[in-house]
């Protein structure tokens, strides 16, 4: 009987060490699924400046390239029209930020520049070429964070130009200038950074998606892009529009940022949406990147709607 009883007490704390360690094991996974769930607690940079840089790199140079001529009907809306032109960056030489000037036309004529590498793709390899910046009327100049920027290659860059003219008047003879500020190799070293381009149909791709008539709250999460090279998030460009009511970016299913849009009548925003500036946000290979963009189409027509971000991203040296 001794033997008989030594033996149950032995299995009877077996069992009780095993009950406690499956209690540790669930608690940990609890807190980790209800931390998974809340935000990531990022804080974020303050914008850098054109004359941040000149103060901390006196060398900086600037290239200027005009961009040939466009008229403009009166009351041209949304998607309005498109120019494209090609232009050569200078060559050996990283490209810290440019500066957009509207020539014989107010501001807002400019809905938003894409410009194109042409030939070259870093994250969305066989996808997409680069798309050094998107610029919005939220971002009509962009700089990078200091002690980063895009190297620049042998070939041209194409600009793509989308113009619209919600005003009674046209326009003619309507041009865009681009000021690009730059550091050549030979007189100081940055590090690279490159774009990543999501869209609410995936990464590296953008096409149309539509929104039926009277429909409340459509949400969208887009599939998500698998990080396949390390670094650094700098920067996040946000665009949205056509009753886009919130945007938000999340990394590995957790928020990065979530934004609250207001629009007009229209379905077109009111207010700018603000660049996201991370300080200290970095992702590794195998980590996911997402949008999540909720509608709220009030018109009795099917839009066609858009949600985008660029990531701008310091890979791993």
């Amino acid at each position: 009987m001794p033997i008989k009883k030594k033996r149950f007490n032995r299995l009877a704390i077996a069992l009780i060490f095993i009950l406690i360690l499956a209690g540790i094991a669930g608690i940990k996974k609890y807190k980790t699924d209800n931390q998974n769930r809340l935000p990531l607690d990022i804080t974020e940079e303050k914008p850098t400046t054109l004359e941040d840089w000149k103060k901390q790199y006196p060398q900086l140079k600037k290239y200027v390239f005009e961009t040939k001529p466009i008229n403009l009907p009166a009351n041209l809306q949304h998607p309005g029209m498109m120019l494209v032109d090609d232009f050569k960056l200078p060559q050996k030489a990283w490209v810290i930020g440019f500066e957009p000037e509207v020539v014989n036309g107010p501001p807002d004529l400019l809905h938003h520049v894409d410009l194109i590498d042409s030939g070259y793709s870093y994250f969305c390899k066989g996808r997409m070429p680069n798309i050094i910046v998107a610029s919005g009327e939220e971002l009509n100049e962009g700089f990078a964070p200091l002690g980063y920027g895009y190297p620049t290659r042998n070939g041209n860059t194409v600009s793509s130009i989308m113009y619209h003219n919600e005003h009674p008047d046209p326009h003619s003879d309507v041009r865009l200038r681009l000021t690009f500020w730059y550091l050549q190799e030979k007189d100081t070293t940055l590090k690279n950074h490159f774009p990543l381009f999501l869209d609410v149909l995936g990464a590296c791709q953008w096409g149309d998606y539509f929104i039926p008539p009277k429909s409340s709250k459509v949400n969208t999460l887009n599939p998500a892009y698998v990080v396949e090279k390390s670094g650094k998030i700098l920067l996040i460009g946000p665009h949205a529009h056509h009753y886009a009511e919130t945007f938000e970016v999340l990394l590995n299913g957790r928020l990065i940022k979530s934004l609250n849009l207001e629009h007009d009548e229209k379905g077109e925003d009111k207010h700018a949406i603000p660049i996201i500036r991370p300080k200290n946000l970095y992702v590794k290979k195998g980590d996911k990147l997402q949008l999540r963009v909720t509608y709220n189409n009030t018109t009795d027509s099917e839009i066609d709607a858009m949600g985008q971000a660029m990531f701008y991203i310091a890979p791993d040296q």
